[in-house]
C-alpha cells in the first residue's frame, strides 16, 4: 500500500530559524523635497493667483455695524414668526 504523503515535521523542514543572527535591515526611504526641486502644479498656481486678486479685495469690505445687524435679526425673526402666526391662524381657521 502507497504511503499517503503528509506534511513534514519540524525536525524534516530543515534548519530551525537562528534567533542569534539579526536579520538584515530594509534601507530607509526618504522623500526628498525641496521648495526649488518641487513643481508647481497648475492647481496651485491657480490657487495663488486667485489669493492675491481676491486677498485685497476681502480687506475693502467694511463689516456691517452693530446696530444694523441688531435691526436686521430683529426684523428678520419678527417677520418670520409673523409668518409662522398667520399660518398657523389660517389652518387653525
Amino acid at each position: 500500500m502507497a504511503k499517503a504523503a503528509v506534511a513534514p515535521t519540524y525536525d524534516e523542514a530543515g534548519p530551525a530559524v537562528d534567533q542569534a543572527k539579526p536579520s538584515p535591515k530594509a534601507p530607509q526611504e526618504t522623500l526628498n523635497i525641496d521648495a526649488q526641486s518641487a513643481a508647481l502644479s497648475p492647481a496651485r498656481r491657480m490657487q495663488e493667483t486667485l489669493g492675491r486678486e481676491f486677498g485685497d479685495a476681502a480687506e475693502a469690505i467694511e463689516p456691517w455695524p452693530i446696530r444694523r445687524t441688531v435691526a436686521f435679526v430683529i426684523f428678520a425673526c419678527g417677520a418670520f414668526w409673523t409668518a409662522v402666526y398667520f399660518a398657523v391662524a389660517a389652518i387653525a381657521g
